[in-house]
C-alpha cells in the first residue's frame, strides 16, 4: 500500500491548524475571563446597592473557566509535541512555509 505524494503535508498541515485552533480558543478564554473581572470589579466596586451574589457569580465563572482552559492546555500541549515530533522529523524538510509558520508561532 502506497501513500499519496501529498500525504505527510496534508497530516502535517492539519496538526498545524489543529495546535492553532487550541491556541485561539485558549486566548479567548483569557481574554473573557479579564473582561469578566474587570466588569465583576465595575459592578461589585462601581454600584450602589450591588450585591455580593456578583462577586460570588463572577468568581464561580472564573473558576470554570480555569477548568476550561487546564483542560484545553493538555490537548494543545499534546497537539504541540506532535508538531514538534513531526517538525524534527526529515520528511518535514519539504514543507518549507509550514516549518517558518511553526517557528514563528512557537516563538511568539
Amino acid at each position: 500500500m502506497t501513500m499519496p505524494d501529498n500525504a505527510l503535508e496534508t497530516l502535517y498541515a492539519e496538526e498545524m491548524r489543529r495546535a492553532l485552533s487550541w491556541r485561539g480558543a485558549m486566548d479567548w478564554t483569557r481574554n473573557l475571563s479579564v473582561l469578566i473581572v474587570a466588569g465583576m470589579a465595575f459592578v461589585a466596586f462601581g454600584l450602589n446597592g450591588s450585591s455580593h451574589l456578583v462577586l460570588f457569580l463572577g468568581s464561580l465563572s472564573i473558576f470554570a473557566f480555569l477548568i476550561f482552559e487546564s483542560r484545553m492546555h493538555q490537548f494543545a500541549e499534546t497537539s504541540e509535541q506532535r508538531l514538534t515530533r513531526r517538525h524534527g522529523d526529515k520528511a518535514c524538510r519539504f514543507l518549507p512555509s509550514l516549518s517558518s509558520r511553526l517557528k514563528s508561532t512557537s516563538t511568539s
